[in-house]
């Protein structure tokens, strides 16, 4: 007979994701403030190296004129497919 699965750990996996997500979005905010490209690119390779989704660092905007210092230099994010 399987022993059954742990019924508290998919929410503690799910807090820890979130509170990297946070800490990364903030760190991401606090680089395109400061406009440093160097750190905004560490903080991409950070989130894929945690399997996070990079677009979820960039912060949401409503109009089509984002601002471009925001982003990420073009060759960090050739060959990303964004779902």
């Amino acid at each position: 007979m399987d022993s059954p699965e742990p019924t508290d750990t998919k929410p503690q996996v799910d807090r820890r994701r979130q509170a990297l997500i946070e800490s990364l979005q903030q760190r991401f905010s606090q680089a395109c403030q400061r406009r440093d490209a160097g750190a905004k690119q560490a903080l991409f390779k950070e989130a894929v190296y945690l399997g996070i989704q990079p677009t979820l660092l960039f912060p949401q905007t409503t109009s089509a004129g984002a601002e471009e210092a925001d982003t990420l230099p073009s060759e960090s994010t050739q060959g990303m497919t964004l779902i």
